[in-house]
């Protein structure tokens, strides 16, 4: 009988028994590893569900109540034609001093025009402040989305079912403990002389960010999706377009974009580059940034 053996870097041994050992333990790690994605990745999927769901109501409820400009309007010009009101009206037409057009507004044929136009500005105060913060809660949950969008390729690049177990707890907390080891394994390779640092999951991105990365250093990312988020360290002498080539590379592997033919990638210095206050780990807004294609 005849076993083949695919040849593994983490494999020194040549006896044959442990080497069968050492091919059912891998067998089961990655069986396991396997498991625990599928269960997290259904735990990611399900909350952007929600959040997309959510996302949705919440665009339709800030359509509507932008429309509260329009009672202040109403207000105003009630007041401007209050000449022309007595109780018993249903409407006033009247000419739109903004456009020059003529508008015409219902009135409470039982309330007087000074107290039709103090109903439209408590619909026009009511309406501003449900517009305001349905607005702020729609931001916050764009950047929750995008957040678990983030979440959910950090959890296909991780490789142990360790590592995985400690993403899935911090996940669920939404913040890292500060004993966590996903912190102390942020992949540093070199290319060219220069180091450059791979950030595979939102932790690791803003720890990168914010306790490795020098203002000078470049920033790289894929466009308008998620990715590992790369540092090329700045040295003695510039960054150049080769080196930012190969950075641009690793961002696309390290992506959903992986096997696309072309992506965009965008890169700019570390010093345009801000975490969202308050908002979820790895989010960031970024200036001045430079595009570079990868085929």
């Amino acid at each position: 009988m005849i076993f083949l053996f695919k040849k593994d870097e983490n494999y020194k041994e040549t006896d044959f028994n442990t080497a069968i050992d050492f091919y059912w333990s891998k067998c089961q790690n990655e069986a396991i590893l396997k498991n625990l994605k599928s269960n997290l990745k259904n735990l990611i999927e399900r909350k952007i569900k929600k959040q997309q769901k959510l996302l949705e109501k919440m665009e339709n409820e800030v359509e509507k109540a932008k429309e509260f400009e329009k009672y202040k309007l109403f207000g105003d010009l009630i007041f401007a034609n209050i000449y022309k009101i007595k109780i018993g009206d249903k409407w006033l037409i009247a000419n739109n001093f903004a456009t020059n057009e003529e508008t015409k507004i219902k009135l409470d044929e039982n309330l007087s025009a000074s107290k039709n136009a103090q109903k439209y500005y408590k619909d026009y105060s009511k309406n501003k402040k449900t517009f305001e913060y349905t607005k702020h809660r729609l931001d916050e949950t764009r950047d929750y989305l995008e957040y678990l969008k983030e979440a959910e390729l950090s959890a296909e690049l991780i490789e142990t079912s360790e590592d995985l177990r400690e993403f899935k707890e911090n996940f669920e907390k939404e913040k890292p403990s500060k004993k966590t080891k996903t912190l102390q394994k942020i992949e540093n390779i070199t290319i060219n002389e220069f180091d450059v640092y791979i950030g595979k999951n939102h932790f690791q991105n803003d720890w990168l960010l914010s306790k490795i990365a020098s203002s000078e250093d470049i920033w790289l990312h894929l466009k308008d999706s998620p990715s590992a988020h790369i540092i090329i360290k700045k040295q003695d002498k510039p960054i150049d377009e080769k080196i930012i080539f190969e950075a641009a590379k690793l961002v696309k592997f390290y992506s959903k974009a992986r096997n696309s033919s072309k992506v965009s990638v965008i890169y700019t210095l570390r010093k345009f580059v801000r975490k969202i206050p308050k908002s979820k780990y790895g989010l960031v807004n970024y200036r001045e940034e430079k595009e570079i294609i990868i085929d």
